[in-house]
């Protein structure tokens, strides 16, 4: 037995309707191709060669986490993509008490201060650049001198 006969629906123009009732929609139009990149609002300022590079953030107590989890846990991430890897280690992270976050935070906490104590040493640098080179990155800033 052949399936039932669909209903035809009423005629647009530009469709055919072959002998089996079955209408045949036009081809579909191609989609635009979309820019995996997508275009920056600011510029990123260019750096002075004499320009002091600034300290990096601590990383959250997650990515503490996460690198133990990844060294102490190879055979069960094993075979799976990094983004794989980390919704399964996030999985676990939350099915972690706080009790069990204190050794991760503790991490933080330590880098954090590390962190303050560079942006000191950093901040004293910036200030003997700016000493230094006092219209350094003021065009930047403020636009392209008018003139």
């Amino acid at each position: 037995p052949s399936p039932p006969a669909l209903p035809v629906p009423a005629q647009v123009p530009g469709m055919s309707t072959p002998d089996n009732n079955v209408p045949i929609l036009p081809p579909a139009k191609p989609t635009p191709a979309k820019s995996k990149k997508t275009p920056s609002k600011t510029k990123k300022r260019k750096r002075h060669p004499e320009e002091p590079p600034p300290p990096k953030k601590p990383m959250a107590p997650f990515f503490f986490f996460c690198d133990a989890m990844r060294n102490g846990r190879k055979e069960e991430l094993a075979g799976k993509s990094i983004t794989e890897q980390t919704k399964v280690i996030s999985t676990w992270w939350r099915a972690v008490p706080d009790s069990g976050k204190i050794p991760f935070v503790e991490a933080y906490n330590t880098g954090r201060v590390k962190y303050e104590a560079e942006m000191v040493g950093y901040t004293a640098a910036m200030a003997v650049f700016r000493a230094k080179f006092p219209d350094w990155g003021k065009e930047e800033m403020n636009g392209p001198a008018a003139g």
